[in-house]
């Protein structure tokens, strides 16, 4: 038999391409092991800033315009719910609101900050909890913001002065906004607006329509032919916590009842002059004294009785008496009473209203038609 051998390494090549196949395998494991783990890690991280967003939405955004100082809510954290799995998506907590001044500004920036938490378990048997923190600002509208603002366009001041209307001579460069109903008065032409105009829906529903008045349409258009009419709920100026605000972040008060430098001296009133000056202020304070305030004083018209003694009168006269004796070495009558008619000069019943009016210690005042007094 002939028998022929060749030379060769069959079985470290299949080792090797046994040895490279299980590393492409691991490899792939390992791969997928961490793809899955990354997975995981990320759709926790985006339910733990669903759930911070939603504390934002549902708590922090609702308080935010209502606080009066720096506030923190809800530290222990709620649950935000469940998923379609029945498994908890996860909780939101440490709502944190503040206010603060703007930079260059008066004006105030209110600040809410929420966080997110959710939590997953890790293939290999790890408990991981992810926290996202998300933020928002908002900064409240003021009169700065209006070229125009007012709650109604009716008359003001005594007498009827009118309701507001605009007409030819008007021309507004700004936002304009009325909780009334705006009259436009086309008589010579039309008013100019250049910003948006608000008008509301609460006018809309009492009215009918929140302008009325001359055809001026054209008032309302931009350059492009676009409306600047913005249709808006109510305004109400002042917010109803301003005062509260203001007090919150105040960094200097002086009590109305306590003189600087000089604590525990009480008194019922005193004037704060403040004066700004640049790095600072300065303060001065003093007691005011409140003069008297009182009404006109009640004049009756009467006749002067030269004549009767008492208790004789006749209606409508005045006299000094009991026995209305002139003293002319003094000019003038040395008497204890005033008598005086039921009725004053034109007739006029006024015994109950003198008496309900005057008191003891009041001072009368007696003058003729020639402003002397006697």
């Amino acid at each position: 038999m002939f028998k022929k051998y060749l030379p060769g390494s069959v079985a470290p090549l299949a080792l090797l391409f046994t040895l490279v196949s299980m590393s492409f395998t691991a490899a792939y494991l390992k791969n997928s092991f961490s793809q899955t783990a990354m997975e995981k890690y990320r759709y926790a991280e985006w339910e733990a800033l669903y759930a911070a967003e939603a504390g934002l939405n549902q708590v922090a955004v609702v308080v935010l315009p209502t606080i009066s100082g720096d506030t923190t809510l809800l530290a222990d954290g709620v649950d935000y719910g469940n998923n379609e799995n029945d498994e908890s998506i996860g909780r939101y907590k440490d709502i944190k609101c503040r206010a603060e001044l703007m930079e260059n500004s008066t004006r105030k920036r209110y600040v809410a900050e929420a966080t997110g938490v959710a939590e997953y378990t890790t293939p290999n048997g790890n408990e991981v909890t992810i926290e996202r923190t998300v933020y928002t600002s908002m900064v409240p509208r003021g009169f700065e913001d209006y070229m125009y603002f007012t709650d109604e366009e009716f008359p003001i001041g005594p007498g009827n002065t009118g309701t507001v209307n605009f007409g030819p001579n008007d021309q507004l460069e700004g936002r304009v906004h009325t909780n009334g109903q705006m009259v436009i008065s086309n008589a010579a032409g039309c008013p100019q607006f250049t910003g948006v105009v608000n008008i509301t829906h609460e006018a809309i529903e009492e009215y009918g329509s929140a302008i009325t008045g001359g055809d001026c349409e054209s008032s309302f258009l931009d350059e492009d032919g676009n409306s600047i009419i913005d249709t808006v709920s109510r305004l109400i100026f002042p917010p109803t916590n301003s005062a509260e605000v203001a007090r919150a972040h105040a960094t200097h008060v002086f009590s109305a009842d306590d003189m600087l430098w000089r604590t525990g001296k009480k008194d019922t009133l005193i004037m704060t002059e403040i004066n700004f000056v640049e790095g600072g202020f300065w303060a001065a304070q003093w007691w005011y004294n409140i003069p008297p305030v009182g009404s006109a004083p009640a004049e009756y018209d009467f006749i002067w009785d030269s004549t009767s003694i008492f208790p004789d009168y006749f209606e409508g006269g005045a006299y000094f008496g009991p026995v209305n004796e002139f003293d002319y070495s003094n000019n003038t009558y040395d008497q204890s009473f005033l008598y005086l008619s039921a009725y004053d000069a034109n007739n006029n019943f006024v015994l109950d209203d003198i008496y309900d009016m005057v008191e003891d210690g009041d001072n009368i005042m007696v003058q003729n038609n020639n402003q002397k007094f006697l």
